[in-house]
């Protein structure tokens, strides 16, 4: 945590732990020429059936479980060793 003082933000990678992995979404998929093809778009309840990207939803069928959010630092607490992030 030490030298996160100085700045305003910090990235954090994360799992989706409730990832259905990509051997599920590949229902949804198509095969070509022996390899998986995921849809680059999915319809999302929140658009009333429109479509956005696979990577700007939080939908548990992705291709892998890895998670990138952009968070602001509130707090860098060095005795507690705490880091209070929000976003």
């Amino acid at each position: 945590l030490d030298g996160l003082q100085g700045f305003s933000h910090v990235w954090v990678v994360w799992m989706f732990h409730e990832n259905t992995r990509a051997r599920k979404a590949t229902k949804q998929s198509q095969k070509k020429n022996n390899q998986m093809v995921l849809k680059a778009k999915i319809r999302v309840p929140r658009l009333q059936g429109g479509k956005a990207g696979l990577f700007s939803t939080r939908t548990p069928h992705r291709p892998n479980p890895i998670g990138l959010t952009l968070c602001g630092i509130i707090k860098v607490d060095l005795q507690k060793s705490q880091l209070i992030l929000s976003g």
